[in-house]
């Protein structure tokens, strides 16, 4: 089960979705679970993203490039890489979607950005992972 959580404050971005309270046992915590979660409740994840613009998805142990690669293929089938950005990014191990954000060592600036918005046709969802 997961509990889905409207900040506090009148904060309406993003929307969180986190395993239950009082969840016992690390099923509930899993990718595996996450994924199966995500497969079931598209419709609902497409309604909640409309409504509140981003959904924050937080405590599930997805602790791989892999792992966060298929849950995200569960909700989004059609994946695309065409383009990258500028910045340089490695391409995480054992996926063909996932990349770092950025393989500028740290004391380089990287200036606020709208992700892509400036191509002709813009990405409709962009996925984050922080590993």
């Amino acid at each position: 089960m997961v509990d889905i959580v409207i900040r506090e404050g009148g904060e309406t971005l993003p929307l969180l979705i986190r395993p239950s309270a009082g969840t016992e046992g690390e099923g509930d915590r899993s990718a595996g679970f996450l994924k199966e979660w995500v497969r079931a409740n598209r419709a609902l994840i497409d309604q909640k993203l409309l409504q509140y613009g981003a959904i924050l998805f937080r405590g599930f142990h997805v602790t791989s490039g892999v792992e966060f690669q298929e849950i995200i293929q569960e909700y989004e089938p059609e994946l695309s890489q065409e383009y990258r950005g500028t910045s340089p990014r490695k391409q995480i191990p054992g996926t063909e979607y996932v990349f770092s954000a950025s393989e500028l060592p740290p004391y380089f600036p990287i200036p606020q950005h709208l992700e892509m918005s400036f191509l002709p046709s813009p990405p409709r969802k962009i996925f984050f992972c922080c590993l």
